[in-house]
């Protein structure tokens, strides 16, 4: 009996540890089953930068302080100098205030809009990075870029949010070597919004930029001394790469800029003063590490993605800064690589022990949304307090945000009144054939949506008089009654203007000196079409020469042409339904220009307008045309 007793509790402790087993196994297949469904589960905002900060974590920076001495991509030789460099003390308040922005919408930051974190893992499994110049490129452009425009695309989508940051477009870069400025795209407006360029870590070592990164005159601080210690050869390092850019960003016509050295950033900011420029120095990774309670918005597409939005709220630099900028900067003088090159002692590469990284202006965080305590990349279900941090706020001074500007919605013939320097230019564009009427000193026409500005009956101004008036109103005021629409075309700049005395609200085409031939030469085929304007072609009023400096994302203009508003570009309209209609309306107007005797030699949709009104197709842009002989010689070109 004490067998069978014994043998029954064994089995029975056997069947135990079975259910226990199969209990286990099942537990752990949950377990699996809910990480991986937690891997391929959409992320929120917090996820996302959580996600994107351990991948940056993953990347090993190694740098090589000989391979600094003078690297191809920096030259300031001959480019424009600031006279002050000084610390932008401001800055993480203005960061701060854009993710108290963010957070106004309590549901937004959990809103599921993001890569999963399988996605975001995926790199890691090829083993960690090591940063240079490519790859650096890579996770700036794959990573941070990529996912700073993923959320500001969401954002736009939200419609409180989006008005209260101003996003209007999307992002667009517009790349020159290792240079290349962010520009903010909305239909075919591109408005440049911050320059950026890229240095690698073999070049300029965090070591450089701690040591080299303070407040200077250059001038005064680095021209005319000897190099003879690792302090000042960074110092001398980061005033060319600051002189670099800080011309770029002057010659692009925006006031923001930022150098990415590989795990380091120094975001820039010239203020109203254009002859100084503001800098701050950020380490993500370890600004999030001083405390990692509430530091998702120091990490670098948190910093990222605060900064475009900011340069986005920012009014463009008026034409007095530019004035300012023309008239005081002068130039960096004297060979660059030269000097470094006669840097030979040894004692200039080796890092002082005191070059390590503090973070400036950094204040404590109480509460806040931006929480990182757990490490781990998986976290599809986290909370947060729903509070904005408060950080830095003790530190405020009187300084405020960029200037802001309105909202605005896309319309087919409205103003987008962006900023303050287009202040008065709120009219609908005249119709062709208003224009058409005043070159001809004709009647007004009834459809013309300014035409009780204009007076009664007949036009009272001549063409000529219409163009010195709006010349006059350009000298008086550049502000005032002028929009520039952020269009480029492959000579000109495209602006709105209204003469504000008679309402009159038309296109100026305006270019610098060195286009200035190229729109005399369009202006001689438009006389000699004079027949079709107004119909298969815009009316061309006049041009004149700015007697006053006119400033267009950073360069001078040298001539303005005037011109009716005759449509809108079909390459921005066109899809596959309606692609067939307009290829034949094309065709049409393209039959009609020969048989005044011009072959266009550039039609594509570019420079083709839809006028709805009068259902016609409207060729522009005649830089380059050939003209046919009448008796049936070979063409002439013009």
């Amino acid at each position: 009996m004490d067998s069978e007793t014994a043998q029954l509790e064994r089995q029975l402790e056997e069947a135990r540890k079975l259910r226990e087993e199969a209990e286990r196994q099942a537990d752990e297949a949950k377990r699996r089953a809910d990480e991986a469904e937690q891997r391929i589960q959409p992320n929120s905002l917090f996820g996302l930068l959580e996600g994107c900060h351990t991948l940056s974590q993953a990347i090993q920076v190694k740098s090589n302080a000989r391979l600094t001495t003078y690297g191809d991509y920096t030259n300031p030789t001959n480019r424009l100098l600031p006279h002050h460099v000084r610390l932008w003390e401001d800055f993480p308040r203005l960061q701060e205030e854009v993710w108290e922005k963010i957070n106004s919408d309590p549901s937004f930051p959990f809103e599921r809009h993001f890569a999963s974190n399988h996605y975001l893992t995926y790199p890691l499994r090829f083993g960690p990075w090591t940063y240079s110049s490519a790859p650096l490129q890579e996770f700036q452009q794959d990573i941070v870029d990529h996912f700073v425009s993923r959320i500001i695309s969401a954002l736009r989508k939200n419609e409180a949010l989006s008005s209260k940051l101003h996003l209007q477009g999307r992002g667009r870069r517009r790349i020159h070597g290792l240079e290349f400025c962010v520009h903010v795209v909305d239909s075919e407006r591109q408005r440049p919004i911050f320059a950026v360029e890229f240095k690698s870590p073999q070049r300029l070592t965090l070591a450089d930029l701690i040591s080299g990164l303070h407040e200077m005159d250059i001038a005064r601080d680095v021209f005319g001394k000897e190099i003879e210690s690792f302090e000042f050869r960074a110092t001398y390092l980061v005033a060319a790469l600051i002189t670099q850019i800080f011309s770029y960003m002057v010659d692009s016509g925006v006031q923001y800029g930022e150098i990415i050295t590989g795990g380091a950033s120094i975001f820039l900011h010239i203020p109203e003063d254009p002859t100084t420029v503001l800098y701050f120095l950020s380490v993500p990774n370890q600004d999030v590490g001083m405390d990692e309670r509430y530091n998702l918005h120091r990490t670098a597409v948190g910093q990222k993605l605060a900064f475009t939005l900011n340069a986005i709220a920012a009014a463009p630099p008026t034409h007095e800064w530019h004035d300012t900028a023309l008239e005081k900067l002068s130039t960096w003088e004297g060979k660059y690589t030269n000097v470094l090159r006669s840097a030979i002692s040894e004692s200039i590469w080796k890092a002082p022990p005191t070059s390590e990284y503090k973070p400036l202006s950094w204040g404590p965080i109480k509460r806040s949304p931006y929480n990182t305590q757990s490490r781990t990349i998986c976290q599809p279900n986290r909370t947060t307090p729903d509070r904005t941090s408060k950080e830095g706020s003790e530190n405020r001074n009187d300084s405020g945000p960029p200037k802001e500007q309105p909202g605005c919605a896309r319309e087919e013939r409205g103003s987008c009144h962006e900023t303050p320097s287009t202040r008065a230019v709120t009219r609908e564009y005249c119709t062709p054939k208003c224009i058409r009427g005043l070159l001809e000193q004709g009647p007004l026409d009834p459809a013309c949506p300014n035409v009780e500005a204009h007076g009664c009956g007949t036009h009272s101004l001549s063409a000529s008089e219409f163009t010195c008036r709006l010349h006059d109103q350009l000298i008086h005021d550049r502000h005032e009654g002028f929009e520039q629409l952020h269009i480029r075309g492959r000579i000109g700049f495209m602006l709105k203007a209204s003469l504000l005395s008679h309402g009159y609200t038309v296109i100026l085409k305006a270019v610098t000196a060195r286009r200035e031939a190229n729109i005399k030469k369009e202006a001689q085929v438009y006389n000699r079409l004079r027949s079709l304007q107004g119909y298969q072609i815009p009316v061309f009023v006049g041009q004149f020469k700015p007697r006053s400096t006119y400033w267009y994302h950073g360069e001078l203009m040298a001539r303005m042409m005037i011109l009716s508003w005759s449509g809108l570009r079909i390459s921005t309209i066109r899809d596959k339904e309606n692609t067939p209609f307009f290829e034949t309306e094309r065709e049409k107007l393209l039959k009609v220009l020969r048989s005044h005797g011009m072959v266009h030699g550039d039609s594509e949709w570019r420079n083709v307008l839809w006028n709805e009104s009068a259902s016609c197709a409207v060729m522009i842009d005649f830089e380059d045309v050939t003209w046919l002989e009448k008796k049936g010689g070979a063409p002439v070109k013009d």
